[in-house]
């Protein structure tokens, strides 16, 4: 939000025609996703400025990497995560190198709290109750 950006947070149960809806209603120009959820992204066709991959293992105890890679793997089969060479070749970030080598200071810009939208929320229906909450 001090970029002036909004922030729209997509599910990680998302299919990628959910993914692209919800992309389209919101204009998103960059999305940080999470590395195994890319392919999700990568398959709703949309174009983005930005992609800034994340990996949730980077920020767990030594000991807890392990078992998260593990169950994440098996809760998202199928999924692969893009190689350091494929992040290269299409020019994506990794959320880690983005941080070690990024100042702290960042641009100032300019923003209206009244005026400018800060998140725009998606209230998931669960199927078979359209418009109104089970």
């Amino acid at each position: 939000m001090k970029l002036g950006a909004k922030v729209t947070p997509i599910s990680p149960v998302y299919t990628s025609h959910e993914i692209k809806h919800q992309i389209i209603d919101s204009e998103a120009k960059a999305i940080i996703c999470e590395d195994i959820l890319y392919d999700n992204v990568l398959e709703s066709g949309i174009e983005l400025k930005n992609v800034i991959l994340s990996n949730i293992s980077e920020y767990l105890p030594f000991l807890a990497r392990n078992v998260a890679k593990k169950a994440i793997m098996k809760a998202y089969q199928g999924l692969r995560i893009p190689t350091a060479q494929y992040v290269k070749e299409k020019g994506l970030y990794l959320f880690s190198d983005l941080i070690k080598n990024s100042p702290p200071d960042h641009h100032v810009v300019k923003i209206n709290p009244k005026e400018d939208l800060a998140a725009l929320l998606i209230r998931e229906v669960q199927r078979g109750c359209p418009r109104r909450p089970c």
